[in-house]
């Protein structure tokens, strides 16, 4: 069931290694068939170097496992809350690159600072706010879920396709596993480029946002036209 989205969900979390964006294999790359409503991801407790196509699980949207052998990582419930409530949405990437991480684990949005952020990203990239003993009381992972939903949709994932989470990681968007490592590397590389930024300069302003809106969607319009299919 699903061949090709296990080839494409395994290649995609492979990548996430390989590309220096989830060094230590932790990291989650899942993809929805929309037409079914199954979801690809990848086992729980298994390294990144040795996962293979039969290791690929098939989960429905409630989290229910259709195939495969093993249980789902920690981060699934976010994955299903995001299909369940982007209809967009097609791919998902928990990742811990390095300067993306520091912003979340310093609480921190990664401030617009130049034309490469607003190459991918249409405003500061948000982290959601830190998690307090109630929430890890109650379901910390379904908390989690719920702030990451909520700060999606103040933006939509094709405006912010990447969300931080506090002292956690991030979680990143797209519509196919090469549309989720692209925004992946763009808020790493966004992320080293805030933190050299704020180095050379403590003092920097942001600049003015009309430079944000003219690079944003001068290059995503120019995307959607790339898209468009051919006219006969």
């Amino acid at each position: 069931m699903l061949r090709d989205l296990k080839i494409e969900t395994l290649t995609g979390n492979l990548k996430l290694k390989a590309l220096g964006l989830d060094s230590f294999g932790y990291g989650n790359l899942s993809l929805i068939d929309r037409d079914s409503g199954l979801i690809v991801a990848r086992p729980f407790g298994k390294a990144c170097d040795s996962l293979s196509m039969d290791d690929m699980l098939v989960f429905d949207l409630m989290g229910n496992l259709v195939e495969g052998d093993g249980r789902a990582t920690e981060d699934l419930p976010v994955h299903l809350e995001l299909y369940r409530n982007f209809a967009d949405l097609d791919a998902i990437a928990m990742t811990r690159s390095t300067y993306a991480t520091a912003f979340a684990q310093a609480g921190r949005d990664i401030p617009f600072y130049g034309s490469l952020h607003a190459d991918f990203f249409g405003s500061d990239i948000p982290c959601i706010k830190r998690m307090d003993e109630e929430d890890f009381e109650d379901d910390y992972i379904l908390s989690m879920a719920h702030a990451v939903k909520e700060e999606l949709a103040a933006f939509t994932p094709e405006i912010m396709p990447a969300v931080l989470v506090h002292s956690h990681g991030a979680f990143v968007f797209g519509h196919n596993a090469g549309d989720v490592l692209s925004n992946a590397a763009a808020l790493e590389e966004t992320a080293r480029l805030a933190f050299l930024t704020e180095m050379l300069n403590p003092d920097v302003e942001q600049p003015s946002l009309k430079l944000m809106e003219k690079g944003f969607y001068a290059r995503h319009s120019m995307l959607l036209r790339s898209d468009a299919p051919d006219k006969d």
